[in-house]
């Protein structure tokens, strides 16, 4: 029976459930409201590709140095719509004047649901702007990039750093001329079901939504 990693060093990027192709694994909620890999033992056929490329079990993290850089977006407008600095709306220009595809997170209003997909038009990007707080779901979001890499579009995917260390892994640490990633700055995920709870307190508090 395959484990893949411990709950505790698990970071719910989904690269286990996107790279099984008995469609084996599948993203469940815990009683805690966070994302874990779930095995249908019916279907798994024990490969342990999911082993393989866990990020979380190759623990592989590179500490190159780098160069850090401090900017902000010149237009006031995207500068007040943005969460910090507009930088990720800059990028996104430069992707779609290149013909290039955006990856990203959105919410659901109606039902706090917070997951990745993807614009190919700058009009769309309101709802990638700002943050979001919840752990978001992945989805089938590393196939599509792969896909869009092979076709050799410009990509731009953002995501905490986990999701990207698990994209990279799905693309087997192959780095592509044409993919860029962008981390947003994390210190952890959040549990929905807390942040549900909040927002439900906030909301009898003040009786309003």
């Amino acid at each position: 029976m395959i484990n893949i990693c411990d709950t505790s060093v698990c970071t719910g990027c989904a690269m286990c459930a996107s790279v099984c192709r008995k469609n084996a694994i599948t993203m469940v909620e815990s009683p805690e409201g966070f994302l874990y890999p779930y095995i249908d033992v019916d279907k798994c056929v024990e490969c342990h590709e999911c082993e393989k490329k866990c990020p979380a079990i190759l623990c592989a993290v590179r500490n190159p140095e780098s160069d850090f850089y401090m900017g902000w977006h010149k237009d006031k407008d995207v500068l007040l719509s943005s969460s910090s600095g507009g930088i990720f709306t800059a990028i996104a220009d430069y992707i779609f004047d290149n013909g290039g595809v955006v990856f990203g997170v959105v919410r659901d209003p109606e039902i706090n649901r917070v997951y990745h997909t993807y614009t190919e038009c700058r009009d769309n990007l309101d709802p990638f702007r700002l943050s979001k707080y919840y752990q978001s779901e992945v989805g089938e979001i590393y196939k599509t990039i792969a896909s869009f890499l092979k076709k050799g579009r410009l990509v731009l995917f953002t995501g905490s750093a986990c999701q990207i260390a698990g994209l990279y892994s799905y693309l087997n640490n192959k780095r592509f001329e044409n993919l860029i990633t962008m981390d947003v700055l994390c210190h952890g995920v959040a549990s929905k079901k807390v942040i549900d709870s909040y927002i439900e307190s906030q909301e009898k508090r003040y009786h309003k939504k």
